[in-house]
C-alpha cells in the first residue's frame, strides 16, 4: 500500500495540521495584536512630540515677535537714536540665539540700518517680508537667499509707525541653524532612538529647519510628500512618505501664525523594531511547537493504527476469502466493538450476497428471454416500417407517372378521333377547307400536349433515375478536376437558371487554386438544385432575389454556405423539405424531389452533412459539410494537397 494511502499518515497528517493551524491562529492573533498596540503608541507618542515640538517653536517664534515689539515700542527707534538703539539691537541678539541680526528700511525699502555693519545696505523692496510689512501686516516669510550672506535665512518683518503712519519695516532674520538644533531629540522625552527627529518646512514645503543642514543650505523642497501637502493645507495626523528608498513614519501639523508645516518622524524599521525581535521570537517557538506536535502526531497516530490495522486485515481476508468470519475480538474497549460489530456484519453480507448471487442468475436468464423478445418484435415492427414507407413512396410514384401518362392517352385519343372525322369527311366528300384546317389545328393543339407530357414523363425517369446515387467507381480510377476553375467555367451555366430574371447570384470561392477534387460534376449538380429550388419557391413574381455562395475548406471539410433573401420555409415545412414528394403549400411546378436528390447527393454520395434554417429577418440559408477524404483521388499529388 502506498504509504499516502495508509490510514497512520493520513492520521498523523490530519493531526499535525490541526496543531499547526491553531499555532498558526494564536501566533497571527499574537503578532496583529502587537502590530496594532506598536502602531497606537506610535501615533500617539508621534503626536504629542509633534505637539511639544509646535510648543518649542512657538516659544522662540513668541520671543522673536516680543523683542521685536519691544525695539519697535523703544524711544531709541522712535527717535532713531542709532548708538543706543544698536546698542540695544546688540544685547537682544546676543541674548536671543534665534535671532541672526536686525535691520531696518525706509519706506522705500531701502536699508537704513543693520545690526551686522556689512556694506550691503540694499533695497529690499521686492521682498515679499516688506510688501506685507509696510502694508501693515506682521510677517514671518519662508525660506529666502541673504544677499549679504549669501545663506538660507527666513525673516519677521513688522511695520513701524510714527503718529498711526507707517514710516518704515523693522525685520530680523531668523537662525535656520538654530531651530536645526532643537529638531534632535535623542535625550528628550520623546526619544524612541536616535533616528527620531523634527523637521520644519515654509509654505511652499522647502526645508527650514532639519537636523541635517545640508537639506537648509540647499533648500530642499519637500512638497511632492503626502504629509507635507497635508500640513500646509492644514491638516494634522499621522502619514507615510518614502524618503531616500527608506519607509518613514511621520507626525504633521501647522503652526497657525507662520502657516509653516512641522514633522516628527521614525523610520518604520526603526519603530517596529520589537516586532521584529517579537516575529523572530514567534518562529522560534512556533518551529519548536511544531516538532513537538509532529513527534505527538506520529504516537498517537500509531496507538490508534493498531486496532484498525486488525479490522484492515479482517477486511482483507473477508474480501480474498468470502468466508464467514468466527473469531471474535478480545478487545472490550470501543475499537473492540467495532470489531465484532464488523464481523456480524460480515456474516450478514456473505448470506446475503449467496442469495444474491442466486437472484441474479435467475433475473438473467428471465431478462435474456424476455431481450430475445423484444429483439424480434423490433424486427417486424423496423420492417413493418420499411413497407409501410416503401408502399407510400410508391403509391406517390404512381400517381406522379399516372398524370403524365393519362393526359397523354387522351390526347392521343383525341387525335385518333379527329383523324377518324376527317378521312369520313374526305370520303363523303363534304371536307372544305375550313374543316380541313380547324381538323389540322386540334391536332396539333393534341401533339403538342402529347409531346408536353412525354417530356414530362421523361424529366420525371431522370429524376427517378438520379435518385441512384451510388457509383461503383473507386476513387483511384477517377480523374480529378481543379475545382476553382471549374465553378468559374459554368458560373455561365448557373446563371441560365435565372434567365429572363432580375435576380443576382454571388459566388466567393476562397479555395486554393490547385486544389483538385473528383465529382465536381456532383458539385455542380448541388448548386442548379439549390438555385433552381430558390427560383421556384422562394422568390415571389416581379421580386428581385440575391443569392449568396460562399465556398471555403479546412484540413478535413469541404465548406458551402447558400443562402437567398426570399420567402422563410413554414415552420411546419422545414423539417421535411428533403422527403421524397414534399410540396407543402409554396407553390411552383416540381416534382418534390429536387431537395430529397440534394438530400441524397451530399448525405448518402458524399457522406456528408447539411441543415437548413430560417433567416431571421427573410430568406433561407442552408450549410453543408462535405469530407475531403470523400473528394480526392488519393493517386492524385494534386488531391493530396494540404
Amino acid at each position: 500500500m502506498k504509504i499516502y494511502k495508509n490510514f497512520q499518515f493520513k492520521l498523523f497528517i490530519l493531526q499535525t495540521l490541526i496543531i499547526v493551524s491553531i499555532l498558526s491562529l494564536f501566533a497571527t492573533i499574537s503578532l496583529n495584536s502587537m502590530v496594532s498596540y506598536t502602531e497606537s503608541e506610535l501615533e500617539s507618542r508621534l503626536n504629542s512630540d509633534r505637539e511639544n515640538l509646535e510648543e518649542k517653536i512657538n516659544l522662540n517664534l513668541y520671543n522673536i515677535e516680543n523683542s521685536m515689539s519691544f525695539l519697535l515700542n523703544s524711544n531709541e527707534l522712535k527717535n532713531f537714536d542709532i548708538n543706543k538703539f544698536d546698542i540695544i539691537v546688540q544685547n537682544i541678539i546676543s541674548n536671543t540665539p534665534i535671532i541672526t541680526q536686525i535691520y531696518i528700511m525706509d519706506k522705500n525699502g531701502m536699508q537704513i540700518y543693520k545690526s551686522s555693519y556689512l556694506d550691503s545696505l540694499g533695497n529690499r523692496a521686492d521682498r515679499d517680508y516688506f510688501q506685507k510689512a509696510i502694508n501693515g501686516e506682521k510677517f514671518f516669510s519662508d525660506v529666502i537667499i541673504s544677499r549679504s550672506t549669501n545663506e538660507s535665512i527666513a525673516v519677521y518683518a513688522a511695520p513701524i509707525k510714527s503718529k498711526n503712519k507707517i514710516i518704515g519695516v523693522l525685520g530680523c532674520s531668523i537662525n535656520l541653524n538654530f531651530l536645526s538644533e532643537n529638531l534632535s531629540y535623542s535625550n528628550g522625552s520623546i526619544s524612541i532612538s536616535q533616528d527620531m527627529y523634527g523637521f520644519i518646512v515654509d509654505r511652499e514645503g522647502t526645508v527650514i529647519a532639519h537636523p541635517n543642514k545640508d537639506f537648509v543650505f540647499q533648500r530642499l523642497n519637500l512638497y511632492y510628500l503626502e504629509p507635507v501637502k497635508e500640513a500646509l493645507s492644514g491638516n494634522s495626523g499621522i502619514g507615510n512618505y518614502i524618503f531616500e528608498n527608506a519607509n518613514k513614519i511621520v507626525s504633521f501639523g501647522k503652526l497657525e501664525n507662520t502657516g509653516w508645516g512641522v514633522f516628527v518622524q521614525v523610520p518604520q524599521e526603526t519603530a517596529f523594531k520589537g516586532v521584529s525581535i517579537l516575529k523572530k521570537l514567534h518562529f522560534v517557538l512556533f518551529v519548536i511547537l511544531i516538532i513537538t506536535s509532529i513527534l505527538i502526531s506520529y504516537f498517537a497516530s500509531k496507538y490508534m493504527k493498531k486496532p484498525i490495522s486488525n479490522i484492515l486485515n479482517m477486511i482483507s481476508q473477508f474480501e480474498n476469502q468470502r468466508a464467514i468470519i468466527i473469531k471474535t475480538s478480545t478487545r472490550d474497549d470501543e475499537f473492540g466493538i467495532i470489531e465484532n460489530s464488523f464481523i456480524d456484519m460480515a456474516n450478514t453480507i456473505t448470506e446475503d450476497q449467496n442469495q444474491l448471487e442466486l437472484r441474479i442468475t435467475q433475473r438473467t436468464e428471465e431478462l435474456t428471454k424476455t431481450m430475445d423478445e423484444l429483439m424480434n418484435a423490433q424486427n417486424k415492427i423496423m420492417l413493418t416500417e420499411k413497407m409501410n414507407s416503401l408502399n407510400k413512396f410508391i403509391s406517390s410514384l404512381a400517381h406522379e407517372i399516372n398524370t403524365p401518362l393519362g393526359n397523354t392517352l387522351t390526347s392521343v385519343t383525341f387525335t385518333e378521333t379527329v383523324l377518324s372525322d376527317l378521312i369520313t369527311s374526305i370520303e363523303n366528300g363534304k371536307l372544305s377547307k375550313t374543316i380541313f384546317v380547324n381538323k389540322l389545328m386540334n391536332m396539333i393543339e393534341s401533339v403538342e400536349i402529347i409531346k408536353d407530357q412525354v417530356i414530362k414523363s421523361k424529366n420525371l425517369l431522370d429524376i427517378i433515375t438520379s435518385l441512384n446515387t451510388n457509383d461503383s467507381s473507386t476513387c483511384n480510377t477517377i480523374p480529378c478536376t481543379k475545382l476553382t476553375p471549374y465553378l468559374k467555367q459554368y458560373e455561365f451555366d448557373l446563371s441560365t437558371l435565372i434567365y429572363n430574371t432580375e435576380h443576382i447570384i454571388n459566388m466567393d470561392i476562397h479555395l486554393p487554386e490547385d486544389f483538385c477534387i473528383i465529382y465536381p460534376e456532383k458539385l455542380l449538380q448541388i448548386l442548379k438544385i439549390l438555385i433552381t429550388n430558390s427560383v421556384e419557391h422562394a422568390f415571389p413574381k416581379n421580386f428581385k432575389g440575391i443569392i449568396d455562395i460562399i465556398i471555403t475548406k479546412d484540413d478535413n471539410f469541404l465548406y458551402i454556405s447558400y443562402s437567398n433573401n426570399g420567402n422563410n420555409i413554414p415552420d411546419d415545412y422545414i423539417n421535411h423539405i428533403f422527403e421524397p414528394f414534399f410540396k407543402g403549400n409554396m407553390g411552383g411546378t416540381g416534382k418534390g424531389l429536387g431537395l430529397t436528390i440534394l438530400y441524397e447527393l451530399v448525405v448518402q454520395f458524399f457522406e456528408g452533412e447539411i441543415y437548413c434554417k430560417n433567416l431571421d429577418s427573410e430568406g433561407v440559408e442552408f450549410k453543408i459539410m462535405i469530407p475531403i477524404i470523400h473528394l480526392i483521388n488519393t493517386s492524385c499529388e494534386f488531391c493530396n494537397l494540404d
